[in-house]
């Protein structure tokens, strides 16, 4: 199983962003721009690909663009971001519940999800909240 690399907030580490309101809520809500800082389309593609273990397609559904679209050396959009966003709080989540294993429970399928991963789940917005109310009822220990 391929493990949790770093004990950071995932979004911080893919995208260079503190995950605070104080950060967030001008991006996704209010449209600032991204800094420039932030990586393009493309390098966030490839990071969440190394990090999941998946394929260029299957990560370009989960952050909601195409396979060429996911290729561009473009800035993100704050769709993209928000995704990455939402990702990353369930692994993170995850984490605390399997440790370095979360990554491997994250891209298997389970049962108890319909025999989906909880990443094939995260390729749409109904999707990540079932993944999301999943790994909170096994953090409150509904689950276990």
């Amino acid at each position: 199983m391929t493990t949790h690399p770093w004990p950071e907030h995932t979004f911080t580490v893919l995208t260079g962003l503190q995950d605070s309101e104080a950060v967030l809520t001008p991006l996704l809500l209010r449209g600032q721009p991204l800094p420039t800082s932030v990586p393009t389309l493309k390098e966030l593609t490839q990071r969440v690909s190394r990090l999941m273990a998946t394929n260029h397609e299957t990560t370009a559904r989960v952050l909601g663009v195409s396979r060429s679209t996911a290729s561009k050396n473009e800035p993100v959009n704050p769709d993209v971001l928000d995704r990455i966003h939402s990702l990353s709080q369930n692994l993170d989540r995850a984490q605390a519940v399997f440790g370095d294993d979360a990554v491997g429970w994250f891209t298997a399928p389970n049962p108890a999800l319909g025999n989906l991963s909880p990443l094939e789940l995260h390729q749409t917005r109904y999707g990540e909240r079932h993944v999301t109310e999943f790994i909170t009822g096994m953090l409150d220990g509904t689950f276990l």
